[in-house]
């Protein structure tokens, strides 16, 4: 699985949703918070081995089980809202659109 795949990763289309009864925007809004909750989460799961193995070094606390959080948060800001976290914020970073390469 590679990370660099983005949102788009195998991990996104591990579980389909249903999405009948909902028009396009919709369901393409939910897709897209849904395909960056598995990023978040494929991020976790292949950083935390690296960092045990010590290739990433300080610390790191794992924001995997809280994905829906960053991905609401920043699904409620504006185009011109700020934000910023003081601990496991790397997963608002990622919701953001940052890609993990």
């Amino acid at each position: 699985m590679s990370l660099a795949a983005g949102p788009d990763s195998e991990a996104a289309s591990l579980h389909p949703i249903d999405l009948s009864g909902v028009d396009a925007e919709q369901a393409e809004q939910a897709a897209s918070w849904y395909r960056s909750m598995a990023l978040i989460r494929e991020f976790e799961t292949t950083a935390e081995p690296l960092v045990m193995q010590g290739r990433i070094p300080g610390a790191r606390h794992s924001a995997a089980g809280q994905e829906a959080t960053a991905v609401g948060v920043v699904g409620a800001l504006a185009a011109t809202d700020i934000v910023t976290g003081t601990h496991r914020s790397h997963h608002i970073t990622l919701a953001k659109g940052a890609l993990p390469t």
